[in-house]
């Protein structure tokens, strides 16, 4: 067998990346986690394992991801390079990976964003999310300490950032509003940014939920629905986060037994 070849750092859009041989074990076997169902595809060469894999997502759908496990303890997962800004996309309804039109995007590294009871935190990625899901699968995890705090991030498409910022508010009716804002400082440059919205109703009769952020609509307001109903958006922010040390906020109705989730990323430097 072959080595494993250099990344194609022209393909890449961002990059996780954490080392099993600094938490607690001396050495791993990158064929291990072929074990993992969630994996697509996979060659494996002399030195370790690239492959495809997806992770389930609570809508049904999955989101599909890129890895590598070499035998010198890294793991790395990434998004390909995409065309930003990603085209707006509102009031898909159901299952995002199947019904948006372009569900791909920077924005998926939220992770499960689509699910209302997951609060996006800013340590918690799907790309992270992906290594954790390999690394169960070493033979020697056991002995593994893992924190999702120790997995670095890179991005080759916005080679001057530094950081990425993620968060959410979730909101339940009756009588609830969405209101969570936003700021950052002068010394900031942003380099993308995105809110995504996912709502739900029971058809209770009360129910109506919308989601905006400054105004621009992500999933527009509905009311009662004769059955559930699960409707998403996600939409470019950037352009409205034009002044530092203004707070930008989230805005839309959460009544009867709705509910709401907005979560926003920034990449920054």
């Amino acid at each position: 067998m072959a080595t494993l070849p250099d990344l194609d750092t022209s393909a890449i859009g961002i990059i996780a990346f954490w080392n099993a041989l600094d938490h607690g074990v001396p050495e791993i076997d990158p064929t291990d986690v072929l074990a993992c169902p969630n994996i697509d595809t996979y060659t494996q060469y002399d030195n370790g394992v690239q492959g495809t894999m997806h992770l389930d997502l609570h809508d049904g759908s999955d989101l599909p991801i890129n890895f590598r496990v070499k035998g010198d303890g890294w793991f790395i997962t990434w998004f390909p390079r995409y065309s930003v800004p990603e085209p707006d996309q509102i009031d898909i309804v159901e299952a995002w990976f199947t019904n948006a039109s372009d569900p791909n995007g920077y924005y998926n590294l939220l992770w499960d964003w689509t699910d209302y009871g997951n609060n996006i935190t800013p340590q918690q990625s799907a790309l992270e999310r992906a290594i954790y899901t390999l690394a169960q699968y070493l033979d020697n995890w056991a002995a593994i300490t893992y924190s999702e705090t120790d997995v670095g991030y890179y991005s080759y498409h916005f080679s001057d950032a530094t950081g990425i910022y993620q968060d959410s508010e979730q909101e339940t009716g009756p009588g609830a509003s969405m209101d969570g804002g936003l700021s950052y400082t002068s010394d900031v440059s942003l380099y993308y940014a995105r809110a995504c919205a996912t709502t739900w109703t029971d058809g209770s009769g009360s129910d109506r939920v919308g989601a905006k952020f400054e105004g621009i609509i992500i999933v527009s307001e509905y009311t009662h629905e004769v059955t559930y109903k699960h409707v998403m958006g996600s939409v470019n922010i950037l352009q409205i986060l034009e002044s530092p040390g203004v707070v930008y906020r989230n805005s839309g109705p959460v009544d009867g037994a709705a509910r709401c989730k907005i979560s926003r990323i920034v990449i920054f430097g």
